[in-house]
């Protein structure tokens, strides 16, 4: 009713995985502007409610605010690094910056594909953690189970993506069960990979494997195998 805005009237602050030191420096600078950004001063100086003071000042009541490691990327010189700041935030963000932090839902990790590959394969096993909601990044791509899972059965990938009107494909059961217990997606986005356009196709194929490996102990280990293999790929 009051129509006040801000961290103390939404939910918990968002944490986002850094990847290198120059996104580090890039996201200091993005949060640094923020008063620029949403007009409440023209000159960042005369904002006093974030570190920025505290990078553009000497004095030691910063001595607290822990500052020389990102500024020592900026200059190797100790005497030009408060200039070497100011022209660093005084450019602006790159494009990049400001399109991640426009997106309604944040991601969780900033960086490229090799860092996000990285950090699956880092934490594979916190996969699914009830307690940690990001946790499901972590999981393996579609496309990596799809491809795991014609490997195993020395299929080409066409073979899983054809469906016959009363044939069954028992491989391509497989891997939508697998890319559904491995990835945890919605039906219908599962079904988007292998060209089906109803998620109750999808949900048909997944209960047909679970209750086939309950009795084809075959079936079992090339489940275990399959998930074995895309572990290993994983690290």
């Amino acid at each position: 009713g009051h129509k006040k805005d801000g961290p103390l009237f939404r939910g918990r602050y968002k944490a986002v995985l850094v990847d290198s030191d120059s996104h580090l420096l890039e996201v200091l600078r993005y949060i640094h502007r923020n008063p620029l950004r949403a007009r409440l001063v023209k000159r960042l100086d005369d904002f006093i409610w974030s570190s920025h003071q505290g990078y553009v000042s000497r004095a030691k009541k910063w001595d607290w605010l822990y500052k020389d490691f990102l500024l020592s990327m900026l200059s190797g010189n100790k005497s030009k690094r408060n200039a070497a700041y100011r022209d660093f935030v005084a450019q602006g963000e790159p494009e990049e910056i400001e399109r991640f932090y426009s997106l309604k839902n944040l991601p969780s990790v900033l960086g490229g594909d090799s860092f996000k590959e990285w950090i699956k394969e880092k934490f594979q096993d916190l996969r699914f953690q009830e307690e940690i909601p990001e946790s499901r990044l972590l999981a393996p791509s579609p496309e990596n189970v799809i491809a795991a899972v014609c490997d195993y059965f020395e299929v080409d990938k066409n073979q899983i993506l054809v469906s016959m009107r009363g044939k069954a494909n028992m491989v391509r059961d497989v891997a939508v069960y697998l890319v559904r217990k491995q990835c945890r997606g919605k039906l219908a986005t599962i079904g988007g990979h292998f060209g089906m356009g109803n998620y109750s196709t999808v949900s048909s194929a997944i209960e047909r494997i679970k209750e086939r490996k309950n009795n084809d102990r075959s079936l079992q280990k090339d489940l275990e195998k399959i998930a074995g293999k895309l572990n290993k790929r994983q690290r």
